[in-house]
This record gives structure tokens, sequence and C-alpha cells, in this order.
């Protein structure tokens, strides 16, 4: 790095002193403590599938769908058609539908095709997977809270 700085005064513009001819540019060698700081804005991903922390995780911006199957056995379930409202800072907030993929025709699942909000919070650096992401993701149905997937950082 490079850092010009212009000074005034009688040891650096004094011809006599420095050598250099008056209007001359005088180069002299120094060394200084520097701190630079700076900020940059990195967009908050979010994982799409939780079957594991870092096998077969999925990261995405906006996603339209998120699966939930940590459960582990049938497929577990998912929110399709996922409109968000605020996404990329310290909370995202959209809403879809619930889709219960162990759910037949007959079954009773109330909760299947339901309208779910979803907030996701906790934006955090992961080294594990070397990305910005939320690391809590609550999904509420009609108000209440239905689903809270803390989600741990691996690394």
């Amino acid at each position: 790095m490079t850092i010009t700085v212009r000074a005034n005064g009688p040891s650096i513009c004094d011809p006599d002193r420095t050598g250099v001819p008056a209007g001359e540019p005088v180069h002299w060698k120094a060394t200084y403590p520097i701190r630079a700081e700076y900020r940059r804005r990195v967009q908050t991903t979010i994982r799409v599938f939780y079957e594991s922390y870092l096998f077969g995780a999925k990261w995405k911006l906006r996603p339209k769908t998120i699966r939930d199957s940590r459960r582990g056995g049938p497929p577990g379930e998912r929110v399709t058609g996922i409109r968000w409202k605020r996404f990329g800072g310290r909370t995202a907030v959209g809403s879809g539908r619930l889709r219960q993929d162990y759910c037949r025709r007959g079954d009773n699942c109330p909760q299947n095709g339901k309208r779910v909000r979803l907030v996701a919070s906790k934006a955090a650096y992961c080294k594990g997977s070397d990305k910005i992401e939320y690391l809590r993701l609550r999904f509420y149905i009609g108000g209440m809270l239905k689903t809270d997937i803390p989600i741990k950082c691996s690394g």
C-alpha cells in the first residue's frame, strides 16, 4: 500500500537541508503504524435443507421452498411458495404454505396447506460453511409458533 503525504515546514521544504531544489518533490520513506477499517455488505443466506448441518445442505438467497426433514424416516415438512417481505438483514420475514409430505388423502392433517409465516434471525458467519447465514428459523401458523429450528455452525 502506498500513502502519499503532503507536508510543510523547514525540515522538509528547505532546499539547503534536503538537497532537493525548491519546487521539486522530496521523496522520503518512513514506517508508521496505520489502522485501516472497512465494511462491506454481504448477503445473508438461509439453508433450505435441514437433513444435516453440512452434508446435503443448500444455501439460498430468498428461497421459494424450505424443507425440514431432520426427523429422519419419511420425508418431513416443507414450506412452498415463499414470498419474502424482508431478506438479508438482521431478520428475514416471509410467508408460504405448509406441505406435510407424509400426509395422504383421508389422513387427519389439519395444518397441511395452511399459511405459514417464517422468521429467520441470528445472522452470523459460519466457519464450516464459509457463509453468513441465519442460525434460527421459526415457523408460525395462525400466529402460534409451530417449529423453532436452531441451526448449528460447524467448524
